[in-house]
């Protein structure tokens, strides 16, 4: 049934795009697998809605605790050109000339890019990978939920060749909401939302707030 409904989504000139997680995962269930005595619910526990294509929704109880803006699914499709990770990459092997690449951006049709998805059992944890093979580098970035944490984002980059390569790299989250925000006030006014939002970074730990702010 979904072989067809993809085959005729494609002749129709549809890109699918899969929802690779669209559930709560309560995270005493995962608690279950490591704890040696019983385990009692999280009261703090974490969703997130993912697209393959990278745009998503994540937050802690409802949608009042959200990270990003909760949107619905067809929205999140397409969400991830301007909410979510951005990754970019400046790479120079000895001898040669300067690249620039963008892992997972939504445009690139390059023969040489791989691209994979991986998700655990209980679907806690999910890997997206992309493979660039006239680079010879492997990029990828794990979402995984911790209870004193909460959502976790860990980013790798790995040389695939021999030699050694020279690396500027720039990686973050765009579109984060400030904590407290009114689920109907950024669906309905997210501009005011913007305009008043205030990113802060302390310099002693190297944590970022991100909170809403009147001049």
């Amino acid at each position: 049934h979904y072989g067809r409904g993809i085959d005729r989504a494609r002749a129709l000139g549809v890109r699918p795009n899969i929802t690779v997680h669209h559930f709560s995962s309560p995270l005493w269930l995962d608690d279950l697998r490591r704890a040696p005595g019983p385990c009692t619910p999280s009261d703090t526990d974490l969703w997130m809605f993912l697209s393959s294509a990278g745009g998503l929704t994540a937050g802690r109880v409802d949608p009042e605790g959200a990270l990003f803006p909760y949107e619905t699914m067809d929205r999140l499709h397409e969400a991830h050109a301007q909410t979510g990770p951005i990754t970019l990459v400046r790479a120079r092997r000895a001898g040669g000339p300067e690249q620039r690449w963008q892992p997972f951006h939504p445009e690139a049709e390059d023969p040489a890019l791989e691209r994979n998805l991986y998700k655990n059992l209980i679907g806690n944890r999910v890997v997206f990978e992309e493979i660039h093979r006239g680079l010879g580098l492997a990029f990828r970035y794990r979402w995984s939920a911790c209870d004193a944490l909460g959502h976790v984002r860990t980013a790798t980059l790995e040389n695939l060749g021999d030699d050694a390569v020279d690396i500027t790299l720039l990686d973050g989250l765009r579109n984060l909401l400030p904590h407290g925000v009114a689920l109907p006030l950024y669906q309905a006014s997210s501009v005011l939302v913007d305009a008043y939002k205030r990113m802060d970074v302390d310099a002693a730990t190297g944590l970022a707030t991100c909170a809403l702010t009147a001049h």
